[in-house]
């Protein structure tokens, strides 16, 4: 069957034959006849596909690719840093205003000498004095997902790096609940930005708003952080996207997570 489809893939999708098989397998030789004869019946004219064995023993480089689907160090010596960036996981705190978000990204980073990303939105707020227009809206959105890929790449570049979690604090969920309150309505753009993110991280914890909300000139007030986190919950739920509540204290919040993350390949 995986033969089949390569060959019908390279024949309908890239229109194109094959004259030679690499590969560090025994299976290659199988491969190699197998073109050979699809392609030879296909174009009603002899077709020769050869085979070419590199290094089956692996002694020049001792990797493969199961070692590099498992993430094991070969994966940090011999792919590139947008490949490795493939493997970071991440975990992902939504909930609403003053909520413990950016505390429990910051410590849980600390910890696992990870890297992290803040809520971008914030940042623009406080940049424009307070003054967020409609078209704001996708640009926060699109700065929170270069922000996500751009500090990953630069942790990965980093000396000895073995970077293998980013923390993420908020996501375009939470700009879209505040582009609906704010402007009535979100782009199409933005939409697709949230229908796209709910396969991007790995794990996703909500942050209840069961403490006492702390205001600090940026945020509204206390029914609009549980408008923020029903808005959450709603979507998740929704698109049946898995989620872990998070209640209790800073310190409480923080063990649950360590001990979930110890349960998970993540």
């Amino acid at each position: 069957d995986h033969r089949k489809f390569c060959a019908n893939y390279l024949l309908d999708v890239l229109e194109t034959s094959v004259q030679a098989v690499f590969s560090s397998e025994e299976y290659g030789q199988g491969l190699t006849n197998y073109f050979t004869l699809f392609f030879t019946a296909k174009f009603f004219n002899p077709v020769q596909c050869t085979h070419v064995m590199v290094d089956q023993a692996r002694s020049k480089y001792s990797v493969s690719g199961t070692q590099l689907r498992e993430g094991k160090k070969a994966l940090w010596l011999f792919t590139s840093f947008a490949v490795q960036a493939s493997y970071v996981k991440k975990v992902l705190f939504l909930g609403g205003e003053s909520s413990g978000k950016s505390t429990i990204v910051a410590k849980l980073a600390a910890h696992y000498n990870a890297p992290y990303v803040n809520e971008f939105g914030r940042l623009w707020y406080e940049y424009r004095d307070g003054y967020l227009f409609y078209e704001d809206m996708e640009y926060i959105a699109t700065q929170q997902i270069k922000a996500e890929e751009s500090v990953v790449l630069a942790e990965l570049k980093r000396i000895s790096s073995t970077c293998d979690k980013l923390f993420c604090d908020t996501s375009v969920l939470t700009t879209s609940f505040y582009s609906q309150e704010w402007f009535g309505r979100i782009s199409t753009n933005l939409a697709e930005m949230v229908e796209e993110s709910f396969d991007r991280y790995d794990k996703i914890y909500v942050c209840m708003p069961d403490f006492p909300m702390v205001q600090d000139g940026t945020r509204q007030n206390e029914s609009f952080r549980t408008k923020g986190f029903k808005y959450v919950l709603d979507e998740l739920e929704k698109n049946g996207v898995k989620y872990l509540l998070l209640g209790g204290s800073h310190e409480e919040r923080f063990n649950r997570v360590v001990e979930d993350l110890k349960n998970e390949t993540v």
